[in-house]
């Protein structure tokens, strides 16, 4: 079993898309830290969820798996290489 099935988190995959999704309906863009914040309150997770953190090195798992999920989507075309700190979608102004 995973570290993230262990702390209740939900596969990369439904976090890559309630990403796309959520940058979708924000099409000027979101900054980073509000995304953070933001999508997990958008992925109904609990707060246990929320604070999970890695047992090796005590790094926030949302946020791990939220960095990934972009960077996935990312290679896949699916969101925009724009400045730093700024996430949006692709095709999206």
């Amino acid at each position: 079993m995973s570290e993230l099935s262990q702390k209740g988190l939900p596969p990369q995959s439904d976090v890559e898309e309630a990403l796309h999704r959520y940058l979708l309906q924000h099409p000027s863009g979101v900054e980073t830290a509000l995304v953070y914040r933001e999508l997990g309150r958008h992925m109904n997770l609990t707060n246990d969820q929320l604070t999970a953190c890695r047992d090796s090195d005590g790094r926030n798992l949302r946020e791990n798996l939220v960095r990934y999920a972009h960077r996935r989507l990312k290679d896949h075309g699916r969101v925009n290489d724009g400045p730093r700190g700024l996430w949006s979608a692709k095709g999206i102004k």
